[in-house]
């Protein structure tokens, strides 16, 4: 009995000193107070734009190349001990996205190339990779760009059609992209398929509804594809 008490104490022990490595590891990781991003493992803090407003003057024409709003987005990525800073510019019909990234120092370890146009930003964790897809509306480029954890662009593919849809698989190693095609009267999706590093693995045109399936390094992954109806 004296040594299933023993046993029990020494995990309460263990459990105990785990919880309390864990409460200060999560104190000592950088977090935002209003417009401040505090890194307390080094008791420096970075400033960041909530929202800045740009004005014209109003008896002049409007200057589209000028931005008219300016703000930053703080995204903490634990997995890699970094915070992302996403800059953003948003003009009068378009935006531009560009990426600064702090590790959890403080220290400005990369920033990224801009890229103009609607933009999403996905963290690929497992692949150390920053996926931006660039969505611009007044442009008949899409294109996505992919990033180290240096925020240098390591590959980065235009299409002169539009980005319907994408997906990243659950293990990070590959990602689709589906573009919308017109040839002539016919319409059909053209589904690319790229390694983490932005290498093409596989493309296909689709002009039915149908189901990939194909094999990667000894994997099999499928990629379901809807009908194409969209409409231009």
């Amino acid at each position: 009995m004296k040594k299933v008490v023993k046993k029990l104490a020494e995990m309460v022990l263990i459990f105990t000193f785990f919880l309390i490595v864990i409460n200060i590891s999560a104190a000592d990781e950088p977090f935002v107070d209003g417009n401040r991003i505090i890194f307390p493992d080094s008791n420096t803090e970075v400033k960041i734009q909530i929202n800045r407003i740009y004005f014209q003057d109003p008896n002049r024409p409007k200057n589209i190349d000028k931005p008219v709003r300016f703000l930053e987005k703080a995204v903490k990525v634990r997995e890699w001990c970094r915070v992302l800073v996403i800059k953003i510019w948003e003009y009068y019909e378009e935006t531009e996205y560009q990426i600064d990234i702090y590790d959890f120092q403080g220290n400005l370890t990369g920033t990224s190339d801009k890229l103009f146009g609607e933009t999403e930003i996905i963290t690929m964790i497992n692949a150390q990779r920053i996926l931006m897809f660039s969505l611009p509306v007044h442009s008949d480029y899409h294109k996505f760009r992919i990033l180290n954890m240096q925020g240098k662009t390591i590959n980065e593919v235009i299409y002169t059609t539009s980005i319907a849809d994408y997906e990243i698989t659950d293990d990070e190693k590959l990602f689709w992209i589906r573009t919308q095609v017109w040839k002539g009267e016919e319409k059909f999706y053209h589904l690319y398929v790229y390694d983490s590093d932005g290498d093409e693995v596989k493309s296909i045109e689709i002009a039915h509804e149908q189901e990939v399936i194909f094999d990667y390094q000894g994997k099999k992954y499928s990629f379901f594809v809807p009908e194409p109806l969209f409409i231009w």
